[in-house]
């Protein structure tokens, strides 16, 4: 039985890129694009964020931080047992959690400016300062 699911599994294969490979590059074309326009969603613009919601998120993110400096403090000045390395590992996973989760729900134009951050400047600046 499982020798037949394999040789089925194998044989649908098969036919799939032997027929693909006998419709040409107009159909794998448009059955890439069909399957991509599946995934693909219109882009919308940032939903502001309100100013306490904002906080909030920043407050997340910065405690998200947190866990690691306490676990390497820990770790230097403090022997560590089996029961407390699980609750280290805990400690540093939530972490992690509260910074996506912060990331996530700090919104559009927060990661519009987060960019802005790594975008190099010096090249309109001197483009303005040449043009005026």
């Amino acid at each position: 039985m499982g020798a037949l699911a394999v040789v089925l599994l194998a044989s649908g294969e098969v036919s799939f890129w032997g027929a693909a490979a006998l419709l040409g590059k107009p159909f794998l074309a448009a059955l890439k694009a069909k399957i991509a326009a599946w995934f693909r969603r219109p882009a919308a613009l940032p939903k502001p964020v309100s100013r306490s919601r904002h906080r909030a998120e920043v407050l997340l993110l910065a405690l998200s931080f947190l866990p690691y400096y306490a676990v390497f403090i820990y770790l230097l000045f403090f022997v560590p047992q089996n029961a407390t390395l699980h609750f280290l590992a805990w400690s540093l996973v939530a972490g992690e959690v509260m910074g996506i989760v912060s990331l996530f729900m700090l919104g559009g134009q927060f990661w519009e400016r987060l960019k802005l951050l790594f975008q190099w400047q010096g090249e309109q600046e001197s483009v303005q300062a040449h043009g005026a």
